[in-house]
């Protein structure tokens, strides 16, 4: 098991990283994300596989996705740095405070659009590169089959119609 996982093990993507790594230096990684979720995913792959061949552990298929998603919102936030907007000040009238977070609300609301957006596109980015080089596929306990339908049968004959 442990050979068919170094058989598999994305050496290619790693040595290339390696190689830019001591071309550029770390500004790389500042330059160019595609670079950091390479890595990224190799260490995601490397992992997982290593879950599965050892202890014979397998996510399923929500947790896969709920991991790869706040990884990808950490990543956005490691690409794209950006300030959420500073509580407001709830002092004063009932009217003034609710006012005041009504418009921090519709700021947070704004700022976190982009934010979003960014970070669902690294998650399509990494969950497809994931798939493609786990050594196992990721499914969820199956739901239970439901009960058999009966056959439909031709609707009966009135009595009275078959001598006419």
């Amino acid at each position: 098991m442990v050979k068919n996982f170094f058989a598999r093990f994305d050496w290619k993507d790693l040595t290339a990283f390696l190689v830019a790594l001591v071309i550029t230096g770390l500004g790389i990684a500042a330059q160019h994300p595609e670079v950091v979720l390479t890595v990224v995913v190799i260490v995601i792959v490397w992992v997982l596989n290593l879950l599965f061949n050892w202890k014979g552990i397998h996510l399923g298929k929500g947790w896969l996705t709920g991991i790869l998603y706040v990884l990808s919102f950490l990543l956005t936030w490691l690409f794209q740095p950006s300030l959420v907007p500073a509580l407001p000040v709830l002092a004063g009238a009932p009217q003034q405070a609710a006012g005041a977070l009504y418009a921090w609300v519709g700021a947070l609301l704004a700022a976190s659009g982009p934010i979003v957006a960014y970070a669902t596109g690294i998650y399509a980015i990494l969950l497809a590169r994931v798939l493609a080089k786990l050594l196992y596929t990721p499914v969820d306990i199956p739901a239970t089959p439901a009960p058999p339908v009966p056959p439909i049968s031709p609707p009966a004959a009135p009595s009275g119609a078959a001598g006419h």
